[in-house]
């Protein structure tokens, strides 16, 4: 059953491609499904995917401020990180873990874009 994505992350479905997914699309996550749920990154079930595509708050949408990530991140207290992804996704990360994944996802998500406009 396919369920819509809440928070951005990395996702490979063959284990050697790797894609960026953002807040809006949908895929089936099989038996990763659970934890990706309880780690905050999907949906209720349920939700459907819009049809816009929108982008969540500070992700770089059309109108979106784009959020400073600083280049030594990784040592930053937990608590910063999450207020970090907050400001990423405009959603309050489930756990640090959560946190440390959507700041990931947003740098791999800029440098995709700065490598297509390359």
């Amino acid at each position: 059953m396919e369920r819509v994505v809440k928070n951005p992350f990395p996702w490979s479905a063959n284990g050697i491609s790797i894609e960026v997914l953002k807040p809006g699309d949908a895929r089936d996550f099989g038996e990763l499904t659970a934890g990706l749920d309880a780690a905050g990154f999907l949906e209720s079930e349920g939700t459907l995917a819009p049809n816009s595509g929108g982008t969540a708050p500070g992700a770089g949408g059309e109108g979106a401020t784009e959020v400073v990530i600083p280049e030594d991140w990784k040592s930053l207290h937990h608590a910063t990180k999450k207020k970090l992804a907050r400001e990423i996704t405009g959603e309050d990360p489930a756990d640090t873990a959560a946190a440390e994944a959507v700041i990931e996802a947003e740098i791999a998500r800029r440098a995709a874009a700065a490598e297509a406009q390359a």
